[in-house]
């Protein structure tokens, strides 16, 4: 390579600028992908050369081909009238550094010498920080609301129903494969109004077509531009396209949500209607498609909605399904939505989240842990473990093991000195109020 003159370079994710100020020429390299082992990027040329200002050029480019290289030089050396430009040089640096820096992936570390890290949280207890969670469930039951509700918290850093705590106000960045902008704007506006919160001066939205995998380059430039701390994904589905029960599918579109970076929260649907967590013969709910969405995620919480409430109002559950740090949180965190005004009615529609008791939701209480259940079903006295097994629909062994174990919130009253003997027990809370 020849002597050349200094240069600057900027990067936003995968979008790189390079900027020879000296000769007044710029290169943009975005939209990077591979196929076939090489790398592809679209090449911008920018000029501020008093005769020649603006855009010189912009194409697809081969970067790891010599030959589209030299094609490139030689077009520009005809179209540009300064000849001290090192055309040959600009994109050698140009290539070769955007594709060392695509590839290169991040650093060894060395565990060794790395602290001992608390888990940390964006939305507690429901969004980790830095990692990728699945919030899943039937079409309509309400995910869409739920993950604007959140998003709309974050973004603003306002006060959330239900125990759940924003710890860091950040950008958020809403992607959209299954509604469109006029519904979300809809959204939008209706649950600031009915949360009381101003409307914020960015809130940033996109409609998708193209898998998260196609687009990922792209978005880890935005991510990084508008320094985004959550992305939500409407929905891993169309995210994801291809075959959703396929591995290589799953792990492409997990591996590209990873790249970006940041939190994700993936909404999804549900894999198919279980019997109760904990029943007899039965599995826990998991997101529809490849197990390995479920294994990728770090978190994941299944969301229904009661079939009984008013018409005006979404009551819902949250069910914690997964966790690869800590523990599986083993009270539902119960919501309300509750609809004012709307289409028909002369007034601009104002949804408001809530407090919900889980436990006061038959059909939403029917869905938690057996702990979740067994204390919901001590609530009115003490029971027998067969009496506990018989409306839980549980073996009466599960039942025993899980009274037995969770001494924080359990108490033996009388009988049972084993398995298959039954006994009465009741709540701890109880016992100790009514001792007191």
């Amino acid at each position: 390579m020849t002597q050349q003159r200094s240069y600057r370079v900027q990067r936003d994710g995968d979008d790189f600028l390079y900027l020879w100020d000296d000769y007044g020429i710029g290169v943009g390299v975005t939209q990077l992908y591979e196929s076939h082992h090489d790398l592809y990027g679209q090449i911008v040329v920018m000029s501020t050369l008093p005769d020649q200002p603006g855009r010189l050029h912009k194409s697809r480019l081969n970067l790891d081909s010599a030959r589209s290289r030299k094609t490139l030089v030689t077009e520009l050396r005809t179209r540009v009238k300064e000849a001290t430009i090192p055309w040959d040089d600009i994109f050698e640096v140009a290539c070769v550094y955007t594709e060392e820096q695509y590839r290169a992936g991040p650093p060894v570390i060395n565990l060794a010498q790395e602290g001992v890290v608390s888990q940390d949280y964006l939305v507690e207890p429901l969004l980790p920080e830095d990692t990728i969670t699945i919030l899943f469930g039937d079409g309509g039951v309400g995910k869409s609301y739920v993950s604007m509700m959140l998003a709309l918290a974050v973004q603003t850093g306002s006060r959330l129903p239900a125990g759940l705590k924003v710890k860091r106000k950040t950008n958020v960045l809403y992607l959209d494969w299954e509604s469109y902008k006029e519904d979300q704007v809809e959204r939008f506006g209706s649950l600031l109004l009915g949360m009381n919160i101003d409307w914020p001066e960015a809130f940033w939205y996109r409609s998708q077509s193209q898998t998260i995998r196609n687009d990922a380059s792209y978005l880890r430039a935005e991510v990084s531009r508008r320094d985004i701390g959550l992305v939500v994904i409407d929905s891993l589905g169309p995210a994801s396209g291809g075959n959703l029960r396929e591995e290589e599918t799953a792990i492409a579109a997990m591996n590209a949500l990873r790249s970006l970076g940041t939190t994700c929260l993936v909404l999804a649907h549900v894999a198919k209607h279980d019997p109760l967590p904990g029943a007899n013969g039965s599995s826990r709910p998991t997101p529809l498609g490849s197990v390995m969405f479920q294994n990728l995620a770090r978190s994941t919480w299944e969301l229904r909605k009661s079939d009984s409430a008013e018409a005006s109002t979404l009551q819902l559950g949250l069910y914690h399904r997964k966790s690869n740090r800590g523990r599986i949180e083993p009270r539902p965190i119960g919501l309300t939505f509750g609809f004012e005004g709307g289409i028909g009615t002369g007034q601009t529609l104002m949804v408001t989240p809530r407090n919900l008791d889980v436990g006061d939701v038959a059909e939403l209480a029917a869905r938690g842990s057996i702990s979740f259940r067994l204390q919901s079903a001590l609530r009115e006295g003490a029971r027998t473990t067969t009496e506990l097994a018989d409306e839980l629909g549980c073996k009466e062994d599960t039942v025993y093991r899980v009274l037995r174990r969770r001494t924080d919130l359990f108490t033996l009253i009388e009988g049972g000195q084993g398995r298959g003997k039954s006994s009465m027990w009741g709540l701890l809370a109880v016992e100790r109020k009514e001792a007191g």
